[in-house]
């Protein structure tokens, strides 16, 4: 994924995701959000997204997601996985509280999520199921002197405190990508030893069920 304005990426990687940079300057500003994408319950399909200074770019091979009237917000190329994202800015950095008006529709940042997410499926590589739009869960994972480290929060979407609920989501573990050989893995609680057995598997994943406790995280190693 190549993030930010368009005018400072090599044309060249441009070219990978697609897209090709329009020799135009377009200042700050409050632009209208559109969803080219399927409709999510929770998402408007018109909203508002505050921009810093961008150019636009121009679709050649690649898909798009959200745009606005003057740019294409999230492409994809459509012979590789590649994006392109222009991310919206904070609209009002100086508030203190997480309000609307500070930083604008949620739609392209779901919609980013989402699309990552079905690709890492689609072309094997470790991820979670798409999480609901007023659940969402932050999620890492990495390796550290031979195992692997996974790693989920819980965090709050455009209302205040609904990370006072808990989450559920399914971890799907590519065998290929982390060298498993041996399906009968568990996950293991980080901090009090709990084991989470796998529910099942096929040839490309072994799925996990996680529980995230409200305004929490949990942090799980493999063995």
């Amino acid at each position: 994924m190549f993030i930010g304005r368009a005018g400072r990426i090599n044309s060249k990687l441009l070219q990978m995701a697609g897209i090709t940079v329009k020799d135009t300057l377009y200042s700050s500003f409050d632009y209208k959000c559109i969803m080219a994408s399927k409709a999510e319950i929770g998402l408007p399909e018109k909203s508002n997204v505050y921009l810093s200074e961008f150019n636009p770019v121009k679709t050649l091979n690649a898909t798009i997601f959200v745009y606005t009237p003057a740019t294409p917000l999230l492409t994809k190329s459509n012979i590789s996985p590649t994006f392109y994202w222009q991310p919206p800015d904070w609209r009002q950095p100086s508030l203190s509280n997480l309000e609307q008006n500070q930083y604008g529709s949620i739609v392209p940042y779901f919609c980013t999520t989402r699309e990552l997410l079905k690709t890492c499926d689609t072309i094997g590589i470790t991820h979670i199921q798409i999480p609901p739009v007023m659940n969402p869960v932050t999620f890492n994972y990495w390796k550290s002197e031979n195992r692997v480290y996974f790693l989920f929060g819980n965090v709050e979407t455009n209302s205040m405190g609904d990370s006072r609920t808990s989450r559920e989501i399914s971890l799907y573990i590519n065998k290929k990508e982390l060298k498993i050989s041996n399906e009968n893995v568990v996950l293991i609680n980080y901090y009090n030893l709990e084991k989470i057995n796998s529910l099942n598997s096929n040839n490309n994943f072994i799925r996990f069920r996680i529980k995230i406790d409200p305004e929490s995280f949990c942090l799980f190693y493999l063995q």
